[in-house]
């Protein structure tokens, strides 16, 4: 999802909540 580098700040809000 993100490995290829492109990130929006929604993704990296949910990421870390999936990750938390």
């Amino acid at each position: 999802r993100y490995a290829r580098g492109e990130i929006t700040r929604e993704e990296y809000e949910q990421m870390r909540r999936d990750l938390s």
